[in-house]
């Protein structure tokens, strides 16, 4: 299964030079996701830790039993494993 991303930056917030930006995914075909659970699952994760997680929280175990196939940096795989212990 093929999933295209693309990406649209939008500056939000400029303060003491400071740019915040904000990412919108807006062309992932999530149906096509939910029907391979897992799959689903991995690319929730990782949105979530590179993307920002809004007002959600990442579920622990979820993350614990798909450590492995989580494709993000590596500092902030480290960071997130330190949070974890």
């Amino acid at each position: 299964m093929k999933v295209i991303l693309l990406c649209l930056f939008k500056t939000k917030n400029e303060k003491k030079g400071i740019i915040y930006i904000d990412m919108y995914n807006w062309s992932t075909d999530t149906s096509t996701l939910k029907k391979h659970p897992e799959k689903y699952i991995v690319w929730r994760l990782e949105q979530l830790i590179n993307f920002g997680l809004g007002d959600e929280k990442l579920d622990k175990v979820e993350l614990k039993k798909y450590w492995s196939q989580l494709h993000i940096d590596p500092k902030r795989k480290n960071v997130l494993s330190f949070w974890m212990k």
